[in-house]
């Protein structure tokens, strides 16, 4: 017999989520932003997280894209792959989140994306959403107690 979970996903807005993803207004749907990932990104997704995070923590070593792939993807004019797509989405979705808690302060996501949290054994949000989607998953889902109230 296969577990199947009932947990609900974190609640993200597709319009917030094509922000981070510097998708055109045209293609912030849930349909438009799942083609766009499926047929690659451009290097420019990466500008609006690169604004709020730091641009060290979206390009360069131990970071959402290496700086080798973002200065060759720019040359080429190539999209991203949908790998790489795939992850920044996921990150898109944990930014997206935290918008609608923190009421878009930005302030207040950056603290929490960059400060270690207890619940995530002392690792950082961001640590642990750029790990995996697996990992994005587990930062959306303490996204979501903290909306709820709940020790987070």
């Amino acid at each position: 017999m296969q577990f199947i979970s009932h947990h609900r996903s974190p609640s993200v807005d597709s319009t917030q989520v094509g922000y981070w993803l510097n998708l055109t207004r045209a293609i912030r749907s849930d349909l438009g932003i799942a083609d766009a990932v499926a047929k690659g990104l451009t290097v420019r997704a990466v500008e609006p997280m690169a604004k709020l995070l730091g641009r060290e923590l979206i390009v360069g070593p131990n970071a959402l894209l290496s700086r080798a792939t973002f200065d060759r993807k720019t040359k080429e004019d190539k999209p991203l792959s949908k790998d790489t797509s795939e992850t920044l989405y996921a990150m898109a979705r944990v930014l997206s989140a935290l918008s609608r808690v923190y009421h878009e302060d930005q302030d207040a996501i950056l603290r929490f994306m960059k400060g270690p949290h207890p619940l995530l054994e002392g690792r950082t949000p961001y640590e642990v959403a750029r790990s995996s989607i697996a990992g994005a998953e587990v930062v959306l889902r303490l996204i979501d107690r903290l909306d709820a109230g709940i020790a987070a």
